[in-house]
């Protein structure tokens, strides 16, 4: 899945074709739809990835933070491994980094949204810490992008 869904991104974004947007979407939802823990996984690895053209990694961040938050009975989130989230929480960290200002938005929407989840349900307590430690660092990236998320937690 992770090999073509690059192509599928850049193609859903970066396409003038309505018709080509609106094939691309339906490939997007079918793959959420048969997997959305590997969906998950891919997303991340797609906004991780340098190579991937930045509007299509902004919107991996949306559809991660969709079908984190999404489900029937309740968030998606829930239904993972405690191996799974750890994972993936460990991914979307990564980008709040990222040399582009998309990228890093999307991660801290992310964040955010993981954040939101867990929190009240008292886990991933040491994120608060950890955005609150890496406000004062010295790499202006960082420091942005743990102020931003801070302020999406708390709205």
């Amino acid at each position: 899945m992770q090999e073509d869904i690059g192509q599928v991104l850049t193609g859903f974004v970066m396409s003038r074709s309505n018709e080509e947007r609106e094939m691309n979407e339906g490939k997007i939802r079918t793959l959420k739809d048969s997997s959305p823990r590997d969906f998950l996984f891919a997303m991340v690895e797609q906004l991780n990835n340098d190579s991937l053209a930045t509007p299509a990694r902004h919107l991996t961040g949306i559809l991660f933070k969709n079908t984190a938050k999404g489900g029937d009975e309740g968030p998606f989130w829930f239904t993972l491994s405690d191996d799974d989230r750890s994972k993936l929480k460990e991914g979307i960290l990564m980008p709040l980094a990222s040399e582009h200002e998309d990228v890093r938005r999307s991660a801290c929407g992310c964040v955010a949204a993981v954040a939101c989840l867990e929190l009240p349900k008292k886990m991933w307590t040491d994120i608060v810490p950890l955005l609150c430690t890496n406000s004062y660092s010295e790499d202006l990236k960082v420091k942005n992008s743990s102020l931003i998320t801070l302020g999406y937690i708390c709205e």
